[in-house]
């Protein structure tokens, strides 16, 4: 059985697909998950010298490539109790401490990054990068422990339009 609104091969420019605005560029959803897709595949343009929040996913699970520039790379390689989180579980010194522990990888054209759920990570661009994401559907999932646009969690509705 194949998706609702899809046919067995379905044929559309990127510009027909959905874009989404960001404070520090712009993400184009070449495939937007549920229920049409089983997947997220999103191309993602950050304009240096801008970076995305830092955040985690408590079930999202991602897959980055480098297109093109560069960028530094912040994550932790230990995760984070997603539901001691939403609890308000975690002191904000505790939170201070794991943020200047985050590691720091150059993130290069043609290098990939993959990140699973509870992981901190944050993409700061050294010069304009484009990356191509793919990622399961859960695309509100989203804790941001800073952002300089000062986000909320989870979907920003102003950014849908």
């Amino acid at each position: 059985m194949q998706p609702a609104g899809l046919r067995g091969i379905d044929i559309r420019s990127a510009e027909q697909m959905k874009f989404v605005t960001k404070p520090w560029g712009w993400e184009r959803w070449l495939a937007h998950g549920k229920p049409e897709f089983p997947y997220a595949f999103k191309m993602i343009h950050i304009k240096a010298p801008h970076k995305t929040s830092l955040q985690f996913h408590k079930f999202k699970q991602e897959s980055n490539y480098l297109v093109s520039g560069s960028a530094i790379l912040y994550y932790s390689d230990v995760p984070v109790d997603a539901e001691r989180y939403e609890k308000g579980g975690y002191p904000k010194a505790e939170l201070d401490q794991i943020v200047a522990g985050l590691k720091k990888h150059r993130f290069v054209a043609g290098e990939i990054v993959h990140v699973l759920p509870c992981h901190i990570h944050r993409i700061e661009a050294l010069e304009d990068i484009t990356l191509m994401e793919t990622s399961t559907v859960e695309l509100d999932d989203v804790f941001r422990l800073q952002d300089d646009a000062q986000r909320k969690d989870g979907r920003i509705e102003g950014e849908h339009k």
